[in-house]
C-alpha cells in the first residue's frame, strides 16, 4: 500500500502540533487545509496510539507526546497501525495462488523496492522533515 492521504494527514496533523503546540482540532484543520471531520477521526487515532494527548476546557486542546527528534516517518505509521505493503503479495502469510512466492521474480523484486522504501522512511527523524 502507498501512503494514503490519511497517513498523510496524520502527518500534517503531527507538523501542526510540533510548529504551534496545543492546538484545537479546528485550529489543526485550519493550518493545514484539512477537512474537519477527518482531523477529528485522525487526532481520535492518533490518540488511541499515543501519539497525541488531549486537554478539555477552554484552554484545552491536542498536544504532541511523542519526540520527533526519535521517531520517522515509518515509525509514526506503525505506531498508528499502519503496516505498508507495495502489494498484498508482499503482506507476511500471504499465499499466492498463481506462484511460489520464493521462486517468483515479481514477488522479489517488489520485495526488494519495498525494502528501499522501508529504509528510506525509516532514515530521518519527524524534526527533520517537519
Amino acid at each position: 500500500m502507498f501512503i494514503t492521504r490519511e497517513m498523510d494527514y496524520c502527518i500534517r496533523i503531527v507538523r501542526a502540533l510540533h510548529h504551534g503546540g496545543m492546538q484545537s482540532a479546528n485550529d489543526i484543520a485550519l493550518r493545514e487545509n484539512m477537512p474537519q471531520a477527518i482531523t477529528y477521526k485522525l487526532l481520535k487515532n492518533l490518540l488511541k496510539a499515543g501519539v497525541v494527548e488531549s486537554f478539555r476546557g477552554a484552554d484545552g486542546g491536542y498536544q504532541l507526546k511523542i519526540d520527533c527528534s526519535k521517531m520517522s516517518i515509518m515509525d509514526l505509521f506503525r505506531q498508528m497501525g499502519v503496516e505498508m505493503h507495495l502489494n498484498k503479495c508482499l503482506t507476511p502469510g500471504y499465499q499466492c495462488e498463481n506462484i511460489d512466492c520464493n521462486t517468483c521474480k515479481v514477488h522479489q523484486e517488489l520485495n526488494r523496492v519495498q525494502s528501499v522504501l522501508t529504509e528510506e522512511l525509516s532514515r530521518k527523524p519527524l524534526i527533520e522533515i517537519l
